[in-house]
């Protein structure tokens, strides 16, 4: 739907946003009166959907940074769905924003090894931590074994920066998942790991 974001807030409307928030998409020249309306909405953060070969915005730019200035200002998130060998060179640089860093899909690793994956590689590498979050969602997105991914992340991270994401409607895998299968492939990754469940988050993509 692109930065069109009414179906999301006329879902947030029915619901109840003490409990469920949304994540909207929105230009790189969006305005303050735009977020304003979107957090009274009960959107709480804001997406990159970066994978696929999309350019990478360019933090250096007085573009982005006006931009980062008002997620801060606005206390939203930044959400990033980028592959995790591209997102591995620019994630010390996004920690260092100043806000809430989510990065989806497990970074998207790319090696099934987590000591030498580009991006599980540069997590650990980061001084400061406290600003990155992953989300342990869609394990069927990446062709390896991520168990080990799971724990590496879980072990590197501060606690309750990890949480499980149900993916759901699973769009281009519809064929392939259904909401009860991911949700017990993910129970059966943390009890592998010997850790429990530190946050869930039931994410619904808005399709047509």
């Amino acid at each position: 739907l692109g930065t069109d974001n009414s179906e999301l807030c006329a879902a947030l409307a029915k619901l109840d946003t003490s409990r469920f928030a949304g994540v909207a998409v929105v230009p790189l020249d969006v305005g303050d009166p735009e977020l304003d309306r979107l957090k009274a909405c009960g959107v709480r953060g804001v997406r990159w959907n970066l994978v696929g070969g999309a350019a990478i915005p360019d933090l250096k730019t007085a573009q982005v940074q006006d931009f980062l200035g008002k997620l801060r200002k606005h206390d939203l998130h930044l959400e990033v769905h980028l592959e995790g060998d591209r997102l591995a060179p620019h994630i010390a640089h996004l920690t260092d924003q100043g806000l809430r860093i989510v990065v989806d899909h497990f970074g998207l690793p790319t090696d099934a090894n987590p000591k030498s994956d580009p991006f599980t590689s540069a997590v650990t590498d980061l001084d400061d931590k406290q600003n990155l979050y992953i989300k342990l969602s869609a394990r069927y997105r990446t062709r390896f074994d991520l168990t080990p991914h799971v724990a590496r992340l879980i072990e590197i991270l501060p606690p309750n920066h990890t949480f499980w994401g149900s993916d759901w409607p699973h769009t281009q895998h519809e064929t392939i998942v259904d909401y009860d299968a991911a949700h017990c492939d993910a129970i059966r990754s943390l009890c592998v790991c010997d850790v429990k469940p530190v946050g869930i988050l039931y994410g619904i993509a808005a399709t047509r």
